[in-house]
Protein backbone atom coordinates (compact mmCIF):
# COMPACT_ATOMS: atom_id res chain seq x y z
CA UNK A 1 0.00 0.00 0.00
CA UNK A 2 1.29 3.48 -0.86
CA UNK A 3 0.70 6.68 1.10
CA UNK A 4 -0.71 9.50 -0.98
CA UNK A 5 -0.19 12.29 1.52
CA UNK A 6 1.63 13.12 4.75
CA UNK A 7 1.06 15.60 7.56
CA UNK A 8 4.05 16.50 9.74
CA UNK A 9 3.66 17.72 13.31
CA UNK A 10 5.89 18.22 16.30
CA UNK A 11 5.81 20.13 19.55
CA UNK A 12 7.79 23.02 20.97
CA UNK A 13 7.76 22.51 24.76
CA UNK A 14 8.58 26.21 25.23
CA UNK A 15 5.12 27.03 23.89
CA UNK A 16 6.55 29.31 21.18
CA UNK A 17 5.33 28.04 17.82
CA UNK A 18 7.80 30.07 15.77
CA UNK A 19 9.52 27.63 13.39
CA UNK A 20 13.26 27.32 13.92
CA UNK A 21 15.66 27.28 11.00
CA UNK A 22 16.07 23.53 11.66
CA UNK A 23 12.27 23.08 11.42
CA UNK A 24 12.26 24.76 8.01
CA UNK A 25 15.28 22.82 6.74
CA UNK A 26 13.86 19.42 7.71
CA UNK A 27 10.48 20.36 6.23
CA UNK A 28 12.13 21.20 2.89
CA UNK A 29 14.09 17.92 2.97
CA UNK A 30 10.98 15.86 3.72
CA UNK A 31 8.96 17.79 1.13
CA UNK A 32 11.54 17.21 -1.60
CA UNK A 33 11.94 13.53 -0.70
CA UNK A 34 8.20 12.96 -0.81
CA UNK A 35 7.81 14.82 -4.10
CA UNK A 36 10.31 12.43 -5.69
CA UNK A 37 8.01 9.51 -4.88
CA UNK A 38 4.78 11.40 -5.73
CA UNK A 39 3.55 11.81 -2.17
CA UNK A 40 2.09 15.16 -1.06
CA UNK A 41 3.23 16.86 2.14
CA UNK A 42 0.12 18.83 3.07
CA UNK A 43 1.38 20.66 6.11
CA UNK A 44 3.84 20.89 8.97
CA UNK A 45 2.18 21.82 12.26
CA UNK A 46 4.11 23.14 15.22
CA UNK A 47 2.28 22.69 18.50
CA UNK A 48 2.97 24.79 21.59
CA UNK A 49 0.69 27.37 23.19
CA UNK A 50 -1.69 26.85 20.31
CA UNK A 51 -0.34 25.73 16.96
CA UNK A 52 1.20 27.10 13.79
CA UNK A 53 0.45 25.75 10.32
CA UNK A 54 3.15 26.34 7.73
CA UNK A 55 0.52 25.72 5.06
CA UNK A 56 -1.86 28.38 6.42
CA UNK A 57 1.01 30.87 6.35
CA UNK A 58 1.77 30.14 2.68
CA UNK A 59 5.22 28.78 3.51
CA UNK A 60 4.43 25.27 2.27
CA UNK A 61 3.33 26.46 -1.18
CA UNK A 62 6.46 28.57 -1.58
CA UNK A 63 8.66 25.64 -0.54
CA UNK A 64 6.71 23.31 -2.86
CA UNK A 65 7.29 25.71 -5.77
CA UNK A 66 11.04 25.91 -4.98
CA UNK A 67 11.32 22.12 -4.81
CA UNK A 68 9.41 21.70 -8.07
CA UNK A 69 11.79 24.11 -9.83
CA UNK A 70 14.72 22.13 -8.46
CA UNK A 71 13.25 18.83 -9.67
CA UNK A 72 12.48 20.29 -13.11
CA UNK A 73 16.09 21.39 -13.49
CA UNK A 74 17.46 18.08 -12.18
CA UNK A 75 16.15 16.07 -15.12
Amino acid sequence: MKAGAVLMAHNHPSGDTTPSSEDLVITRKVLLSLMVIDVVLHDHLIVGSGYRSLSDEGWMQNARDECQKFLNNAV
